[in-house]
């Protein structure tokens, strides 16, 4: 076992990581940093954030590819530089300095190893070289090994990850249990598996696997009490106080 797991195994229960920060109390937009504050004084041990390569080689934290949802623009955020991002207001909070698309550097710099993070890579096309790139230097920079780990949809991007680099984990995103997931499951370049929670059911095959879970998005009740007694390492949630409420009287 890597010193790596070890971190994470030491905990008596999951890891409780808000998925994009908190939005439940002062209803702060996903993805920003009043948002991950939030999540963190609410007792989250970890945040979900999603990012993107801007066009000028910096990591964007944003989960959706088009920027009109929360901010009106029509444009694709890989389109646009960092400090165009930067300018940019999310609608409904126009008035709102703190508010802003948050660089990834940003998020590193303002928490550090306070939090730990999964590190969504939203699916591109193309290459992912000056993406991992970037991103590593980041973890060196702020020296966050050990609470980084990686996640995506796409497992061209975990294939090339681990083609440079091997001491920030991988984890595979999946919401279908079907042949082609159960063989990329014991791909040996991915370290955790982040399966849907609709596929609960299905626990015992994937728990086969033997690779540590987290299962991603965990806000019922009933859910959270099922995943307290099985071998899950975190889970994602958008019920932060829910979560920690629920397992500590289980």
């Amino acid at each position: 076992m890597s010193s790596y797991l070890q971190v994470y195994q030491n905990f008596k229960k999951p890891l409780i990581i808000a998925h994009r920060g908190s939005q439940k109390v002062n209803h702060f937009p996903e993805n920003t940093l009043p948002a991950f504050t939030e999540a963190q004084q609410l007792g989250a041990q970890g945040i979900e954030l999603d990012v993107w390569l801007t066009r000028d080689g910096e990591l964007a934290v944003f989960h959706d590819r088009h920027l009109s949802r929360l901010t009106g623009l029509d444009q694709n955020i890989d389109r646009c530089s960092s400090v165009q991002l930067q300018q940019l207001r999310f609608l409904g909070h126009q008035d709102d300095e703190r508010i802003r698309i948050p660089l990834l550097q940003q998020v590193f710099a303002t928490f550090g190893k306070q939090l730990f993070y999964n590190v969504e890579i939203k699916q591109k096309f193309g290459s992912y070289e000056k993406l991992i790139f970037r991103l590593y230097s980041l973890l060196q920079e702020y020296d966050l090994w050990e609470q980084v780990w990686l996640s995506s949809f796409d497992i061209r991007f975990l294939w090339q990850w681990r083609q440079y680099h091997h001491r920030v984990h991988c984890a595979y995103l999946f919401e279908k249990w079907n042949p082609y997931n159960r063989w990329l499951s014991e791909c040996k370049f991915i370290d955790f598996l982040h399966p849907g929670i609709t596929l609960f059911p299905q626990i015992s095959q994937v728990i086969e696997k033997s690779r540590p879970l987290c299962f991603w998005t965990v806000n019922q009740e009933k859910d959270m009490l099922a995943l307290a007694s099985q071998p899950v390492f975190a889970l994602i949630t958008d019920e932060v106080s829910l979560v920690l409420k629920t397992l500590a009287s289980h």
